[in-house]
């Protein structure tokens, strides 16, 4: 059995009417200049949601916006933390909403974290941009070969940004300490301890939550679309090697710069449970009417329970 521990923060009379929405106030507590960002403000998020629950959970002196999705189905399977990709939301409508809708259907509890930007320098280079820098020579700087990812023509806005120097992380470590802390703050002020849990993140969020994972535990993971995030080293083979839970992994198409899949053929991840899927992952699968990614990761994860 894998299970995660949570303490929930919500009243009894909030746990007692699930008929609209917990609404709390945001009152930041950051000291820096700048402020979280986010792909859809916090304030619209809350009021307009069609989650069962709103929580908010305290990262680097700020609240964040969880919402809390109870399952529908005639069973009750457990709980989903669910992380959505960078550059979305809690609701985002490209994954989402679609795989929520899939899971509480199917008995799943879904807690999804409204994730901040990645915002910190990320120095851009290659053969493209050194013909651009001029006295702002970014050169020298690496990057992880993920050049099927970079936008080139975006180069000379991220430079006038990394030249004034208007990000909230000063780099992607800092980024990571808050993703982590983000984490920590969940499993901490969320009640999920009496039931099994599944972790699930997509794209950039499957990098940021492999520092996050708590081997003790053997809590089964999912990776959808799994990347690595511009501008971080990689240190996959390292990370890799430190895990040992349950893992699936969805990937949409099957391609020699898919660097996770790179990592997954030398076999690093030590857990003996591993599954991986190519092709299922796709708009024509993330439906509200096609709920063959949901049954496939519950299929999964129930086996697992029964091992």
């Amino acid at each position: 059995m894998f299970l995660i521990g949570f303490l929930l923060i919500e009243s009894s009379n909030a746990a007692e009417d699930q008929s609209s929405p917990k609404i709390t106030t945001i009152e930041s507590e950051n000291t820096n200049h700048f402020t979280l960002s986010y792909s859809t403000p916090i304030d619209e998020l809350s009021q307009n949601t069609i989650a069962d629950n709103i929580l908010w959970v305290n990262a680097i002196s700020n609240k964040h916006l969880v919402l809390w999705h109870r399952g529908k189905g005639r069973k009750e399977r457990g709980n989903v933390l669910l992380l959505h990709a960078q550059g979305e939301n809690a609701e985002h409508f490209r994954l989402i909403h679609p795989l929520t809708k899939q899971l509480t259907k199917l008995g799943w509890n879904i807690f999804i974290p409204n994730i901040a930007q990645e915002d910190f320098p990320k120095l851009l280079v290659g053969t493209q941009n050194k013909d651009k820098t001029n006295n702002n020579d970014v050169s020298n700087t690496t990057l992880p070969d993920q050049s099927n990812i970079l936008q080139q023509d975006s180069n000379d806005e991220m430079r006038a940004s990394i030249d004034t120097g208007e990000f909230f992380f000063k780099n992607a470590q800092e980024y990571q300490n808050y993703f982590s802390s983000l984490y920590q703050g969940i499993f901490e002020q969320t009640d999920i301890t009496k039931l099994p849990t599944v972790i699930i993140a997509n794209q950039n969020s499957a990098y940021w939550s492999l520092k996050c994972l708590d081997n003790k535990r053997l809590t089964p993971i999912i990776f959808l679309q799994p990347q690595l995030p511009i501008g971080v080293s990689n240190n996959l083979a390292e990370t890799f090697a430190q895990q040992t839970n349950p893992l699936f992994s969805f990937h949409p198409v099957s391609t020699n710069t898919d660097i996770f899949n790179t990592m997954y053929k030398k076999r690093l991840w030590r857990s003996k449970f591993q599954r991986f899927n190519t092709g299922m992952l796709s708009s024509s699968k993330l439906q509200d009417e096609d709920n063959i990614v949901a049954k496939t990761i519950t299929g999964w994860v129930e086996k697992q329970r029964k091992k």
